[in-house]
């Protein structure tokens, strides 16, 4: 009797942990296009790390299955790691750097195993998540494009870009952010069926396009481009390689005509490729194969600007990681293509290969060290790659 006692309480204390889990996780990602400050989307991930911890640590009922084991979660929790280890040749290493960064560590492995936690708890958890960011981007986007229009003293980049609200900070976080709100809601659009609704998430879709249009940036429209393509190209249907052609030049052409050509042909490509050979001569005369450390200082001090970051997910790891990072990072990005491409069609494999299409364009071009907080890394790494890995479990549950 005490252990089927037992038993119930853990099964209780199960459910209500993963609960506590789900709502962390809608908090955080949804707080971050809202809220100005950056405990307020931060602080859900501490509860859904101590939350996952707790999940983990109690014993399980004796009829409830553990965490499987996929390969791109494998290879998930293994660049976590690497990163966070990392830090212990970082050239400013102390105990503070340490906790924070194997801190970063804890929380982006628990996101990632809460999310799937949540996926296999309520089947429906991915899209409710993906219409939450949707919303959540389109009231930042339509808030940020009143202000920018309505009060004259909100502009105060350069060239009139706009700054969006929440933890948007600067245009290319901005655009980033909607970029990816922007996918979520193609793939919302494309399992639509009512005429209403379809027109409802365009109009949504186009509010956050012509945000991103006031941004300025333009790395984020080749992500968008190739993201719906893929999106489109992965359903069920005929001519797949016709549609995504299609829909790349449409969004290609989308993209020339609003974007201003003379703004395009002053900033070029931002000294991208001067920033990125800097930081591959320093990993190249420091530590190639291991990097520099997660907690390194990656600033570049030139004549015009100080560089704070690569300016590249991939140089990033790079440069913080070495040869061993920028391996780890690369094959885990192509094992999930491999993974997605063997499964059948299903709604979840799509929006896990538009994602995973967008981290991988819009990181050649943009990122710092995707260990960190929640912050538009997470868009470009941390949920493109759980996404998979839930489509991955899902087919692992069906077998």
């Amino acid at each position: 009797m005490q252990v089927s006692r037992l038993t119930k309480y853990q099964g209780l204390g199960h459910e209500y942990l993963v609960r506590i889990i789900y709502f962390s996780i809608l908090l955080s990602t949804t707080a971050f296009f809202l809220a100005e400050n950056g405990r307020a989307n931060a602080f859900p991930t501490y509860l859904l790390a101590i939350g996952v911890l707790a999940y983990l640590v109690i014993k399980r009922p004796a009829n409830a299955s553990g965490l499987p084991g996929n390969v791109p979660l494998a290879g998930a929790l293994v660049l976590i790691l690497y990163l966070s280890v990392t830090t212990l040749w970082s050239d400013n290493r102390n105990i503070t750097s340490l906790i924070t960064y194997f801190g970063y560590g804890a929380i982006v492995g628990s996101f990632v195993i809460g999310m799937l936690l949540c996926y296999r708890r309520f089947p429906n958890f991915i899209p409710m998540l993906a219409l939450a960011i949707f919303i959540a981007g389109t009231l930042s986007a339509g808030l940020s494009v009143f202000l920018f229009y309505e009060f004259p003293e909100y502009r105060f980049m350069p060239g009139s870009r706009m700054i969006a609200l929440g933890r948007l900070s600067n245009p290319v976080i901005a655009a980033d952010s909607y970029g990816f709100a922007i996918v979520l809601g193609l793939y919302i659009l494309l399992q639509q069926v009512g005429i209403w609704r379809r027109l409802l998430i365009a109009m949504a879709i186009t509010l956050l396009l012509y945000a991103t249009v006031l941004t300025g940036s333009r790395a984020v429209w080749l992500a968008i481009a190739f993201a719906a393509s893929v999106g489109v190209a992965s359903r069920d249907m005929s001519y797949k390689y016709l549609a995504f052609g299609l829909v790349l030049v449409v969004f290609g052409a989308m993209a020339l005509l609003v974007l201003d050509i003379d703004e395009l042909t002053r900033r070029a490509l931002s000294f991208r490729p001067e920033i990125w050979s800097e930081y591959t001569r320093r990993t190249i005369t420091g530590n190639l194969w291991f990097g520099a450390g997660s907690s390194s200082d990656s600033s570049w001090p030139t004549s015009a600007y100080t560089f704070d970051h690569p300016h590249s997910i991939f140089v990033s790891v790079l440069y913080f990681g070495g040869v061993a990072g920028l391996v780890l990072i690369v094959s885990l990005y192509m094992r999930c293509l491999f993974e997605l491409g063997r499964l059948p069609f299903s709604n979840l494999r799509s929006l896990a290969l538009m994602s995973i299409v967008f981290g991988i364009i819009l990181g050649m071009f943009d990122g710092d060290n995707p260990l960190t907080k929640i912050d538009f890394h997470w868009w470009m790494v941390w949920l493109p790659i759980t996404f998979c890995i839930c489509a991955v479990d899902g087919l692992e549950q069906q077998k």
